[in-house]
Parts: structure tokens; C-alpha cells; sequence
């Protein structure tokens, strides 16, 4: 009995074991399996950027997108209380969301603003608002005086200002994917007889869109930024400029080659003791740039950059080459200047001024630039001379930029009398062909003859190289 028992027990046992392993098997032979799901039909499509415009034409508003010839002011009566307005319709019709500007191009205003102009007795009103229809048409000036218009100034004084209506849209089929902007002219009730029979001639509104940064992706929501309008090289707008006042603001690239144009061709100081406030970045887009001041013509005043940029500049002279050719009694701030491309024929070029005299340059910056010629080169100005005319480069710092030159080249400063550095970080590198015992604060610890009365203080040069006779010299680290 204990016998059979136990062989039942053992039976008993090796049939749970076989269990078991049949048991194990089986979960090993489901882990063989897994299941999967597949998303079909995916796409990556980039976005787009488009735009319609239509105008109201008195029962509706009519496409005008393709239809570039079209003059929306054309009246050739315009007398005192004449007001002309338009509604204009603006969608966004891709899949991004953009940004407008509306301009008025190829106004070419008087620059002494003693010649009688229209432009100081038309007025500008204009309003930006969600689709509003043709209710806001203006038939007189009083109806210019209710919501949604609002004044801008006289049209010399809406062109000082920019120029431009500006908004934003969103996508298409998304709420605020539309607006109506109104624009509107006037001419005031006062305005003589002496304005009798002038013309302003014939202009462009101009509509532009660049994408707002609002959209975010593997970035951030400011890869576009800079997405700003290039100068084209021609373009040069000098409407805003009144020599009876003293500060203007300068919005666009065009508006900066009038500054140069002011400077180097009126008679007199026009920018004596003026201040010149920088509104927006600008690109030059690599055109050709004419310096501010030349061999006879100083900048005079005070260039605000209030903590914009100035990029893709391009200048190629024979002398006094840089952003401006010819300081005096200047103060230039607030800025930097990133990727530009001074090239002298012969001398005098600094990425910010070729030649300075009793002039501060304060928290000013360059980078990813370059500047060449044969004498008197360097990263902020060429050529300063004179003893009291002292220039003063404080807060400042240049880097990844390349200054080349033959005779008096310096990172900072090419050849000096009277300079004072402080506060400035050189990170250049000077490229010398030649030998030369006068050259001045190359890679900011060598000193020569040149420089009669230089201050130096808590200034350092970083990575700051020194290619000479093709052999280079690394800079201290401070």
C-alpha cells in the first residue's frame, strides 16, 4: 500500500510538472507575438504664405491682387476740404499666420521744406480694423473725425514716420484671418491759392507680408524674426527729413540711405547736432552702400540705434569706407552691425567710420564682418587725427570679424592721435601684408609711435589674432 502510494504521489507530481512546463511554453510561445498599430497616410506639407487684396467699390469689394496697375488715388482737382478715402480688404489665404505692412513708395518730397510742397497740406487718416465694409467710405473731412479713423499728420509727416499701416493676420478659415485697413487723404481748409497747380507726381502703395513668428517649431517661435525687408540698392527715401526739427526716426532701409544722401549733398550742417533714432533692424541686403559723410561732408549728429541692428552691409569706395565715411563732434550707439563688407582702394575704412574726429562710439557692437584696404584700416574706425579731438570707443566689442591691411592697421583702430578705449572687447583678426612699425593696438597689447596719447582700460582682447608676414600671433586673454 505505501508502495503504490507513493508511485501515485510520484505520478501526481510529474503530471503537475508537465503542466507547468506546458503552462511555461505556452507563455513563451505568446511572447512571440505583439501587436502593432500603423498610422497611413501621413504627410508633411510646408506651410504657405499668401494673401488677397480687395477693394470696396461701392457695392463690393473687388479682387485687386493681380491687378498691379490699378491707381486707387487719381483725382487731378484737389482743392482746400477735398477728402478722398479707400477701404481695402486684406486675407490671409495660406497656412501661416503673417504679418503686414501697407507703404506708400516713390514719393520724392523736396528736402528743403521752404519749396512749397502738397505734401504739408494733405493730411493722412487711415484705421485697421476686422472686416468693417464699405459704412467707413469718407465723403468729407468731418466724417474723418468719428471712429474707426484716426489722423497720422500731413503726408510729409506720415512719411517721416515709416510710412506704413501695419497688422497682423491669422491663418486661413481661423477667426481674425481678415481685416479691412481704410486709408484716407485730405486736403486741409486752410491750404492758399500758392498751392495752386502742384503736383506731387505719381506714387506706389505697396503691400508686403513676412510671416509672423507666433508659429513655433523644432526652434522656437523667433526662428523668423528677421524675416525684414532688403534694401534693393536704389531706393532712397529723404520725405521724413525737415531741417527745422532736431530727432527723426528712421523705420527702413531706404530711409537710411537718405541719411547718407542728406549728409553728403546739402548744403550747410544738416545733421549738425540732430539726433537720428533707429526704429527697426535693418537689412541692406548686400547692395552697394554709400558711406554717411565723405572727403568734404561730416555726420554731425547722434546716431540712436536704441538696440537694433544693421546687417548686410556692403561698401566699396576708394576712401573713407564704413557704415559712415566721415564723423565729427558724432555719437554713435545703441547698435550693432553684423555681416557687413568695408573695402577701401586705397585708405581710410573702419566698419563703423573710416575717419572720426571728437566723436564716442558707446555700446557698439560687430560681428561676422570684414574690413580691407592698404592704410589706415580698422575694426571700428580707419583714421582719427589731430591731438583734442579725442574719440571715444566705451562698451563696445567686436568678434569673428577680420581686419586687412598693408600700413596703419588695427582690430579697434587703425592709426590715432587722441583715443580713448574702455570697457571694449576685441575678438578681430588682423590680417598685415607688410611690415610696418606704425600700426597701432592690432590685437590690443602692442603700442607704436603712432598713437601719441592712448587710454586703456578694463578693455581685453579675446581669441584676437595677429596674421603677419603669414606668420600668426595669438592675443592675450586679458
Amino acid at each position: 500500500m505505501k508502495m503504490r502510494l507513493s508511485v501515485r504521489k510520484s505520478l501526481a507530481l510529474s503530471c503537475i510538472s508537465m503542466l507547468l512546463c506546458i503552462s511555461m511554453l505556452i507563455g513563451t510561445t505568446y511572447a512571440w507575438f505583439s501587436e502593432s498599430v500603423t498610422s497611413h497616410n501621413n504627410k508633411i506639407v510646408s506651410g504657405t504664405l499668401t494673401m488677397t487684396v480687395s477693394r470696396w467699390n461701392g457695392s463690393g469689394f473687388e479682387n485687386l491682387s493681380e491687378k498691379t496697375d490699378t491707381s486707387i488715388f487719381n483725382y487731378s482737382k484737389w482743392e482746400p476740404g477735398y477728402t478722398h478715402g479707400e477701404i481695402l480688404r486684406l486675407a490671409n489665404t495660406g497656412t501661416l499666420s503673417l504679418k503686414y505692412r501697407a507703404v506708400f513708395k516713390g514719393l520724392d518730397l523736396p528736402v528743403d521744406t521752404s519749396e512749397l510742397s502738397l505734401a504739408d497740406v494733405i493730411e493722412v487718416y487711415a484705421f485697421s480694423n476686422p472686416q468693417t465694409g464699405g459704412n467707413t467710405i469718407p465723403h468729407s473731412r468731418a466724417d474723418l473725425l468719428s471712429e474707426p479713423w484716426k489722423k497720422l499728420g500731413t503726408l510729409r509727416e506720415f512719411l517721416g514716420k515709416g510710412n506704413v499701416v501695419t497688422g497682423t493676420l491669422m491663418p486661413k478659415n481661423k477667426t481674425d484671418s481678415s481685416c479691412d485697413i481704410g486709408i484716407a487723404l485730405s486736403m486741409v481748409d486752410d491750404a492758399d491759392t500758392k498751392y495752386q497747380g502742384l503736383d506731387l507726381g505719381d506714387f506706389d502703395i505697396s503691400l508686403f507680408a513676412t510671416q509672423l513668428t507666433n508659429e513655433k517649431d523644432s526652434f522656437d517661435e523667433n526662428y523668423d524674426i528677421e524675416a525684414l525687408s532688403a534694401w534693393d540698392g536704389n531706393s532712397v527715401d529723404t520725405n521724413w527729413y525737415n531741417k527745422n526739427i532736431s530727432v527723426y526716426e528712421i523705420y527702413t532701409p531706404e530711409q537710411l540711405a537718405g541719411v547718407a544722401k542728406i549728409t553728403n549733398t546739402l548744403d550747410g550742417y544738416p545733421t549738425y547736432k540732430k539726433t537720428f533714432k533707429l526704429m527697426a533692424d535693418i537689412d541692406l541686403g548686400g547692395k552697394t552702400w554709400t558711406p554717411i559723410g565723405n572727403s568734404s561732408k561730416r555726420f554731425q549728429g547722434t546716431f540712436d540705434g536704441q538696440g537694433h541692428y544693421i546687417k548686410n552691409l556692403s561698401s566699396q569706395t576708394s576712401q573713407y569706407g564704413g557704415l559712415f565715411g566721415n564723423i565729427e563732434g558724432a555719437t554713435i550707439t545703441d547698435l550693432t552691425v553684423k555681416n557687413a563688407k568695408i573695402k577701401v582702394t586705397d585708405k581710410m575704412a573702419g566698419i563703423i567710420a573710416g575717419y572720426a574726429r571728437k566723436s564716442d562710439i558707446r555700446n557698439v557692437a560687430i560681428e561676422n564682418s570684414e574690413v580691407e584696404g592698404l592704410q589706415l584700416i580698422g575694426g571700428f574706425i580707419g583714421l582719427q587725427n589731430g591731438n583734442s579731438n579725442a574719440v571715444l570707443i566705451s562698451s563696445c566689442s567686436i568678434s569673428n570679424t577680420v581686419v586687412k591691411g598693408i600700413f596703419y592697421t588695427g582690430g579697434l583702430a587703425g592709426l590715432v592721435n587722441d583715443i580713448i578705449i574702455d570697457n571694449t572687447v576685441n575678438e578681430s583678426t588682423n590680417r598685415l601684408t607688410k611690415n610696418d612699425s606704425h600700426y597701432i593696438s592690432v590685437n590690443g597689447y602692442k603700442y607704436y609711435a603712432s598713437n601719441k596719447n592712448l587710454a586703456w582700460s578694463q578693455s581685453y582682447c579675446k581669441n584676437a589674432d595677429v596674421v603677419y608676414d603669414g606668420v600668426t600671433y595669438h592675443g592675450v586673454a586679458d
